[in-house]
């Protein structure tokens, strides 16, 4: 159990995301990083970030693949380099090792700690990979695996019931506020994360 800093509300179970909450995640950064020429770069947001679809992926129905081509058919002059970016982006995700150790520390306290959060298949197969801390949470939910997305309702509710949690007295931290919202209504209480932010000040440790 462990007590919020903002209410001093007593918490048996936190609920963490993984973008910008425990991984840095910064889609437009990846493109510098990738060293694709920044004349393209507004046209790759234009034809995959800004593109409904994008979230296709974390919700399981697409492959990245799939993704890439959809992305391309907007703008066929690069479609190289919406291939290459979506090949090679998963790469990029960087742990916060601050935010880590919380988690770790909060874990310790009895609390129960389980992840929520939107990923495609082949993405989270890398940060999975690459990250063993992920396999020290008590239960995860990822989205592509569900065929749900946050913030819809649905994949609050699957996380609650699978893992018999008790909203009221469960907290969810998120980098989005529309995440955030959702879980409000259905029961839980919230955090609001601000990205490049710690997190521990969010607790009474």
């Amino acid at each position: 159990m462990i007590r919020l800093r903002q209410n001093l509300m007593e918490m048996d179970t936190v609920v963490f995301d993984l973008g910008n909450v425990l991984l840095k995640y910064d889609p437009r950064r990846y493109l510098e990083l990738l060293k694709i020429d920044p004349a393209l770069h507004d046209r790759i947001e234009t034809a995959l970030f800004s593109n409904p679809i994008w979230h296709e992926i974390d919700r399981g129905t697409m492959t990245d693949e799939e993704l890439a081509d959809a992305a391309s058919a907007l703008d066929p002059e690069i479609d190289n380099e919406i291939h290459y970016y979506v090949r090679n982006w998963a790469d990029y995700f960087y742990l916060i090792p601050e935010n880590v150790d919380t988690m770790y520390r909060i874990k310790e306290t009895g609390t129960g700690v389980y992840v929520l959060s939107n990923f495609s298949e082949r993405t989270f197969a890398k940060v999975e990979a690459a990250y063993p801390f992920l396999q020290h949470f008590d239960g995860r939910i990822i989205s592509y695996r569900e065929k749900l997305i946050k913030p819809d309702h649905a994949i609050y509710r699957l996380l609650l019931d699978r893992f018999g949690l008790d909203p009221a007295r469960s907290v969810f931290l998120d980098d989005l506020e529309a995440n955030i919202q959702s879980a409000l209504e259905v029961g839980m209480n919230g955090i609001w994360h601000k990205a490049g932010e710690l997190i521990a000040p969010y607790f009474v440790l």
